[in-house]
């Protein structure tokens, strides 16, 4: 059910993170049900595992790394094969062959590993996939990343700046598949990019809440193809404002994230498969304001933010003027921002902080009005 932020304009907006921050908008929630089963589906064929470990500079809590990958591979089921691989400016097996999940021997190099070197995802992704055995009947090939999801090798571009595509993803015939442990200032556009090729998932277990949940759901259940999501449309609404992910998970629900004119009605749809096999579904769900819509906004905001930070150098000007409002604007942290307590109101001018573009905090009706502090318990300080 979508849910908005229906508390109006702010009175001021002396550095607008964008025009709307100068208008009435709807920030919406949509919850799509997953679609419902007419029988138990069928068994995931057994598959092949390659599991990489980001061991380069850029990951400050390598025991995350360390957790997030023996939790994938206890999770594997008994006909599947796993094979662990380091990551950093090159691939490194940690074991000879490929093992089966319960052995004990594929999980103790990792431990001696530490964290040095820049990155380079294309050079390592090359030589990963090459680890994959010839064609061996019905079994699947996965790639699973566990990191930060940032390059930093000098990237291959296309005439209009996007990567290049590597001539070995699609004949690899491998799913690839991200858990983030860990956010970064770094680009991740081109691992990204192929994750969403290739028709795999991207966990964000440090940015979403829910990541976690759904990664292990996904891993009892088999690591299951998931639906590749096309497109979202939302009328009214630009697509720039909308966020959702590539990929629908089995039984899962699906979630878009969005901001609109103000409206009392959401028609969305959905556009799913890929290619020529396509279908598209079609929803339409009344707007509803609840005590709690301030929070939609701050969901939304946050994923824009993290849009922000992705389109370039972070310490570029544009780019961090953009994320100092969208900040003050929400009340969010980020890499320019910190939460701050001044002594009084006239504190702030003084500090060049316009208090009037901040959106409202949630205020329950039940909340206790603000009273100032008793004058002798102020001047003990």
């Amino acid at each position: 059910t979508p849910r908005q932020d229906a508390t109006g304009q702010p009175a001021s907006a002396a550095q607008p993170a964008d025009e709307w921050s100068q208008r009435t908008a709807t920030y919406f929630l949509a919850e799509i049900p997953p679609t419902a089963r007419t029988a138990e589906p069928p068994a995931s064929p057994p598959a092949d595992v390659l599991v990489l470990a980001d061991t380069s500079s850029s990951i400050k809590d390598l025991n995350a790394v360390r957790r997030t990958v023996r939790e994938i591979v206890q999770a594997l089921r008994p006909q599947d094969r796993v094979r662990l691989l380091c990551v950093d400016v090159a691939a490194r097996p940690l074991h000879e062959g490929w093992l089966k999940p319960d052995e004990a021997s594929a999980l103790k190099p990792l431990d001696q590993e530490f964290c040095l070197g820049k990155t380079d995802l294309a050079a390592c992704l090359r030589q990963a996939v090459q680890e994959f055995p010839a064609s061996d009947g019905p079994r699947r090939r996965l790639v699973i990343y566990v990191g930060d999801g940032a390059d930093e090798a000098a990237p291959v571009l296309e005439a209009f700046g996007r990567r290049v595509l590597p001539e070995w993803l699609e004949p690899s015939q491998a799913m690839l598949v991200s858990v983030a442990v860990q956010r970064t200032d770094l680009r991740t556009d081109y691992l990204r990019g192929l994750v969403e090729f290739s028709g795999g998932i991207w966990f964000d277990v440090a940015g979403d809440v829910r990541a976690t949940g759904f990664l292990e759901r996904w891993l009892r259940a088999g690591l299951p193809l998931p639906e590749r999501v096309a497109d979202v449309a939302v009328e009214g609404a630009r697509g720039e404002d909308l966020f959702w992910n590539r990929a629908w998970m089995p039984g899962e629900p699906f979630y878009v994230y969005g901001r609109m004119p103000e409206t009392r009605t959401v028609k969305l749809s959905l556009t799913l498969g890929r290619g020529k096999q396509t279908v598209v579904r079609d929803w339409t769900f009344p707007v509803e304001r609840r005590e709690d819509d301030v929070f939609v906004g701050r969901l939304w905001a946050q994923r824009r933010l993290d849009q922000i930070r992705r389109m370039g150098d972070s310490q570029a000007e544009d780019v961090r003027k953009r994320t100092v409002a969208l900040s003050q604007e929400w009340s969010l942290l980020s890499p320019h921002t910190a939460f701050l307590v001044l002594e009084s109101e006239q504190d702030y001018p003084r500090w060049g902080l316009d208090r009037r573009v901040r959106r409202r905090y949630w205020k329950p009706a039940e909340a206790r009005p603000e009273a100032p502090l008793p004058a002798d318990w102020v001047q003990q300080f």
